[in-house]
C-alpha cells in the first residue's frame, strides 16, 4: 500500500527489506521515524511532506 492509497507491486526483495524496517522501527520506539517519500506506507512512521519535516524537525 502506498502514502496515497494505492495498491504498489513490488518484488519480495523490496517487500523483505520493508519488513525488515518496521522490524527495526518497532525496536527503536524512543526514536521518532518520519516517512517523506511517496513510496510505500511503512508501519510505525509518520508520514508528512519533506518540507513540512524539515521545518518541523530542524
Amino acid at each position: 500500500m502506498s502514502v496515497n492509497g494505492e495498491v504498489l507491486n513490488t518484488t519480495d526483495g523490496l517487500l523483505y527489506f520493508k519488513y525488515w524496517i518496521e522490524n527495526t522501527i518497532c525496536k527503536n520506539k524512543d526514536i521518532r521515524f518520519v516517512n517523506c517519500s511517496k513510496g510505500a506506507r511503512i508501519k510505525g512512521t509518520y508520514e508528512m511532506e519533506l518540507l513540512d519535516a524539515i521545518s518541523k524537525y530542524c
